[in-house]
């Protein structure tokens, strides 16, 4: 008998990327949070050194850092998981069969690149750091994301 798993977190944001661009799309996932109070977001800040917490709406919690461990079973919690679209992070997140949120950082092209490609196939959604907002998320939840066939093998080069 497969165990239910409860989703109670509806939008996992793992923040990352080089400054300005990491503190730029914080920014922009707030506002979008802000104005969808019934949504949850756990928002992963990226930042192990940070001691100050962020002010943030009441349906988001804000993490400066956090273990593996911890993250994993976030991930398994939650609905959808925003992040950059890093080869390393799509690599870890894919596999989980998880609705995925791609961010290319603005300047990586092979982070542009990986998420167009993924965004042609059904297999994440993706939107510029520059167009993120409450109305991109809305759409998301509407968008019909397609299965990857677990014996796919990506080859990013076609």
């Amino acid at each position: 008998v497969p165990v239910a798993t409860t989703i109670v977190i509806d939008f996992l944001v793992m923040l990352s990327g080089p400054e300005p661009q990491r503190s730029i799309l914080e920014t922009s996932v707030i506002k979008a949070a802000a104005a969808m109070p019934e949504k949850k977001f756990l928002l992963l800040r990226a930042l192990p050194q940070a001691a100050a917490t962020l002010a943030v709406p009441d349906n988001v919690t804000a993490v400066n850092h956090a273990d593996a461990a911890t993250i994993s079973a976030w991930v398994a919690q939650a609905e959808y998981i925003v992040t950059r679209s890093g080869y390393t992070t799509l690599m870890e997140v894919l596999p989980l069969g998880k609705r995925c949120i791609c961010i290319p950082t603005p300047g990586q092209t092979e982070q542009q690149y990986l998420a167009t490609y993924l965004m042609q196939r059904r297999w994440a959604f993706t939107v510029r750091q520059s167009q993120f907002s409450e109305a991109v998320l809305k759409t998301v939840l509407s968008f019909e994301f397609a299965v990857i066939p677990p014996s796919t093998t990506i080859d990013i080069a076609t």
